[in-house]
């Protein structure tokens, strides 16, 4: 069982940490382009403003991730997987976000599924570990 936790923890981190370094690489080419020609059309802000959401957030995710592997803060990380599922379940699926095909609505269920498992995988931080 300890093994299966550590897999589910291991899950959560490289999930969370590709996820956030991946917009943070897109968000500082568009800022270091100086263009906010940005369009990710699943969140709510749009122009310059989305640039710096995206490039503040990710950072975040970025520092809370590594905090959590490091044994810090680690109450943050689960809301943090929390957060991005929230965004992408409303971003996905609440809003009038459009799918080019069937493929792209697999992409997109299988991207959300995967934020879902990194979430419940997270709580597992939340237990307490046994002193040795």
């Amino acid at each position: 069982m300890e093994i299966l936790g550590a897999l589910l923890r291991l899950f959560s981190y490289v999930y969370e940490f590709i996820l956030a370094l991946f917009l943070f690489l897109i968000s500082t080419v568009v800022l270091i382009g100086g263009k906010h020609d940005l369009h990710l059309p699943m969140l709510p802000w749009e122009g310059a403003a989305l640039t710096y959401w995206v490039f503040c957030l990710s950072l975040l995710g970025l520092v809370i991730t590594v905090l959590a592997v490091i044994g810090k803060l680690r109450f943050l990380f689960p809301l943090w997987c929390l957060f991005v599922l929230i965004m992408m379940v409303r971003g996905f699926f609440l809003s009038p976000f459009y799918y080019s095909g069937p493929d792209q609505f697999g992409g997109v269920v299988s991207l959300t599924i995967g934020a879902f498992g990194a979430f419940m995988s997270s709580l597992m931080l939340l237990k307490r570990r046994p002193v040795r």
